[in-house]
C-alpha cells in the first residue's frame, strides 16, 4: 500500500488576499510527512487568476531550492478549486520538503493574519527548477492551500504511463507496457531499431 500524505492549511474561506504580486512565499511549518508525487493542489481563490505552485528543498535558515514547479491555470470562479497535476507533471517530493507559491497578477490565495505558521517572502525567484532564492522578510499567516501526495504503488511505481497496466506478480507488481512503450511504467518509447528487433 503507497504511503500518501497532504502538507499545508485547511482550505477555509479567509478575507485576506495579498496586495503586492511578484513575491514567491514559502512555508517552512508546512513540509511533507511522505515522499512521492504531487497529484494535486487545492486552494481558496478570491481572484480568477493563475499563480506558480512551488516545492521547495530547505537548504539553511534562509535558502531553499526549487525542486518542482506547477503551473495552476486560472480557475472558472474564485471559489476552492482543485488542480489535478497531469501525470507528466507530478513533483517528486521527499519527507521535509516544503510548499510554496508565486503571486500572479492579481495575487489569489486567501489567508489569515497571525496564528504559529511561518510564511517567508522570498527574492530572486526565476522559477527554474534547481535556483536556489533566500529570505528576504518573514510573518505568521495560514493560507488556503494544501498539496496531496501519492507514494510508488510497488513496482508499478506511480501508475503505468501510455495504456500500460499493472498487474500483480508472485511478490510485487509490474507494468505491462503495450507495443511500442518499455520500461518500468511504460514510459520509455522504443526506438525503431528496438521495435524491430522485439518479438
Amino acid at each position: 500500500m503507497p504511503a500518501n500524505c497532504s502538507t499545508g492549511w485547511p482550505i477555509l474561506d479567509y478575507s485576506n488576499v495579498d496586495s503586492f504580486h511578484g513575491w514567491t512565499m514559502v512555508s517552512p511549518d508546512t513540509s511533507f510527512t511522505c515522499s512521492g508525487q504531487i497529484t494535486s493542489w487545492t486552494y481558496r481563490s478570491r481572484n480568477i487568476n493563475g499563480f506558480r505552485a512551488i516545492v521547495f528543498r530547505q537548504i539553511d535558515d534562509t535558502q531553499y531550492r526549487i525542486v518542482g514547479v506547477n503551473d495552476i491555470p486560472a480557475p472558472a470562479s474564485a471559489t476552492e478549486v482543485t488542480y489535478t497535476v497531469p501525470i507528466y507533471e507530478r513533483i517528486e517530493v521527499e519527507a521535509g520538503d516544503v510548499i510554496g507559491w508565486a503571486n500572479g497578477d492579481p495575487p489569489v490565495l486567501t489567508y489569515s493574519q497571525g496564528g504559529s505558521t511561518l510564511v517567508r517572502w522570498l527574492a530572486g525567484n526565476t522559477g527554474l527548477v534547481g535556483d536556489v532564492i533566500v529570505t528576504e522578510r518573514s510573518d505568521f499567516r495560514r493560507y488556503s492551500i494544501k498539496a496531496d501526495v501519492i507514494g510508488p504503488q510497488g513496482g508499478c511505481g506511480y501508475g503505468c504511463l501510455n495504456g500500460g497496466t499493472c498487474v500483480d506478480t508472485d511478490d510485487s507488481s509490474a507494468c505491462q507496457c503495450p507495443h511500442g512503450f518499455l520500461g518500468p511504467t511504460c514510459k520509455r518509447v522504443v526506438g525503431y531499431c528496438e521495435c524491430a528487433l522485439s518479438p
